[in-house]
């Protein structure tokens, strides 16, 4: 959806500069009308909403962590200290409703980074509980902490780190 965004960008930016509608070549605009340039900014913005995304990496040799925000290829993060871990989560997120409110959302399982300072940092999530717990243990493994399976939220276990991968 994002790439279509951008492609109604250039459309509209076209149409801005040349005053020609390459669907429509009999039918000239005048140069320079602002409505097709806020059509191209309105565009820009939808273009930009759909196709970001976050990343969170890890490096454990230096104890740093780095949250990266995309917008396709090109990316920008800082890295940081990574502070201390109490442990790490897998939990069922129960959304109500969907976006378009007339239907069930899907459940999410959501894996998350507890830190000891209190707060917590979400790294993974996916729509199958077992892709979602094997994320949570190889994360647990990397950082050498425990585990807190709650994919069923009426039968929550620790599974305790033992130093084994």
């Amino acid at each position: 959806m994002g790439a279509l965004a951008f492609s109604l960008v250039i459309f509209f930016l076209i149409i801005f500069i040349t005053g020609h509608n390459i669907l429509r070549p009999e039918f000239v605009y005048q140069k320079f009308q602002l409505g097709n340039l806020y059509m191209a900014i309105v565009m820009a913005g939808m273009g930009v909403l759909l196709s970001k995304s976050t990343s969170i990496v890890l490096d454990k040799a230096n104890e740093r962590l780095q949250t990266r925000w995309h917008i396709g290829r090109f990316g920008y993060g800082k890295w940081e200290e990574l502070p201390p871990v109490d442990y790490i989560s897998v939990f069922k997120a129960q959304k109500t409703y969907s976006i378009n409110f007339d239907t069930r959302a899907p459940v999410r399982y959501e894996v998350n980074i507890w830190l000891r300072k209190g707060g917590r940092k979400r790294v993974y999530f996916s729509y199958d509980d077992d892709v979602a717990l094997n994320m949570g243990i190889e994360i647990a493994n990397f950082l050498k902490v425990d585990l807190w399976d709650a994919t069923d939220p009426y039968n929550k276990t620790k599974i305790p780190f033992t130093g084994q991968q």
